[in-house]
């Protein structure tokens, strides 16, 4: 991926269109942000290491990977701005998240040690950052390392399906009282 030192006015528009931030509360963050720009067939995230960023999908397509118990690497899904990838893995320490460019992508790119401020920093309620559904990647690892005897499909469309389907039944909750 190519990297930008300073976000100029065009991409601050894409950002604060995209992600509905407010221009003042973007003013104070740009200098900690970065755009990050990914070519199609592009590795963006892989299985080896921790992204040591979170990053926001703005423009394009990515494709999610996974690994099966049998070492095949599957699609397990398409994804389309606004989404969050980076995430799951800083959340398990450890390297779930296989991402490749679908498309031509803009990222906003934002450090793991920012990422809690920058939340707390914005409207949670009415932002994309309200995680309210289970990453796919993070289903697919607990799927592979503690849900061993689910029968997943093997065709790949159906196993897309699946995942969806099971994405969108998981509820999380972001504390007790919620729950």
């Amino acid at each position: 991926g190519v990297k930008l030192d300073i976000m100029n006015n065009k991409e601050l528009k894409l950002v604060e269109n995209k992600l509905g931030i407010q221009s003042n509360i973007l003013e104070t963050w740009k200098k900690k942000f970065e755009i990050k720009y990914f070519k199609i067939g592009e590795v963006i995230l892989n299985n080896t290491s921790i992204s040591k960023s979170i990053l926001i999908l703005l423009e394009g397509k990515v494709r999610l990977r996974g690994i099966s118990n049998s070492e095949k690497i599957l699609s397990l899904a398409v994804i389309e701005s606004p989404e969050i990838i980076g995430f799951a893995s800083n959340l398990l320490q450890k390297p779930i998240e296989i991402a490749t460019a679908g498309s031509d992508c803009i990222f906003l790119s934002i450090s793991i040690e920012e990422w809690d401020g920058f939340k707390k920093g914005i409207k949670e309620s009415d932002s994309i950052f309200s995680q309210k559904k289970i990453d796919l990647s993070e289903l697919w690892f607990l799927f592979n390392s503690l849900l061993k005897e689910v029968e997943l499909p093997e065709d790949p469309r159906e196993l897309k399906r699946f995942l969806k389907n099971y994405q969108k039944a998981v509820k999380i909750f972001d504390n007790y009282e919620e729950f």
